[in-house]
């Protein structure tokens, strides 16, 4: 399925940030937002081991993931009707575990800015690794 192949091209891009980031990372990825799956933007996240949160050293990936999330966004779309309007994708280092949630009424709730920073682990992490927060 072609969803499942852009999902590991994330993946794998994700895996190649996060080592060239650091060597002692935990948890990687990214939250896209877009309503129309061209004018979106990007939030970038990586923690790790005692989930205090970084960024991702992007640069060498940067293009490819400009161009590989608006095709998820369009292969998640439904008959251009029911598009989702924030995708959160996130790699657990242990075991690469690759997990992919898609949101489709609030293009907020994943969002991270200086009303919520503090929460930013729980947002970026909560729903996709919960035991991190354990």
């Amino acid at each position: 399925m072609i969803r499942d192949e852009i999902v590991l091209e994330i993946g794998q891009l994700v895996l190649r940030a996060a080592n060239e980031t650091s060597a002692d990372w935990a948890y990687a990825g990214y939250v896209y937002q877009t309503a129309d799956g061209k004018n979106s933007s990007r939030q970038d996240f990586l923690f790790g081991a005692d989930l205090e949160r970084n960024f991702l050293n992007d640069k060498s990936i940067k293009r490819d993931i400009r161009t590989v999330f608006p095709r998820l966004w369009q292969v998640a779309t439904d008959n251009d009707e029911n598009h989702p309007v924030a995708i959160k994708v996130g790699v657990r280092a242990a075991d690469r575990d690759l997990k992919v949630l898609f949101e489709f009424d609030d293009g907020s709730r994943w969002a991270v800015g200086p009303g919520n920073v503090a929460q930013a682990t729980q947002i970026y992490l909560g729903d996709l690794f919960p035991e991190a927060l354990l």
